[in-house]
């Protein structure tokens, strides 16, 4: 449990930082950050972190169910939000954020 806690956490730190998760160059190479390989792939974290499996992204996300998909983790009274998009043929890590947990329930 502790692992999951931490990974999901690095997770959302990496993401959240003004230097990730956006299509800016990256000044080591200057290739765009879209080319370089997944940070994370889908099926590490599908095996590393318990989450829930979203039916589509949330509108917010503007992510199509073509394009990728959103899955929900769930720690303590913390949610955090991870958007996988399609690049190069492998559903990868393309940002990860925290989010309202009254968001995902129903009333």
């Amino acid at each position: 449990m502790i692992k999951n806690i931490i990974l999901t956490s690095t997770l959302v730190f990496a993401f959240c930082s003004s230097s990730q998760g956006n299509n800016k160059t990256d000044h080591s190479d200057n290739k765009p950050a879209d080319s370089q390989a997944c940070v994370l792939n889908y099926p590490a974290f599908e095996v590393e972190v318990p989450h829930f499996d979203l039916m589509k992204c949330p509108e917010s996300e503007k992510v199509s169910m073509s394009e990728g998909i959103c899955r929900l983790s769930i720690i303590g009274d913390k949610a955090y939000l991870y958007t996988f998009k399609l690049k190069s043929g492998s559903l990868c890590l393309s940002d990860a954020k925290e989010v309202p947990l009254a968001d995902y329930f129903s009333d």
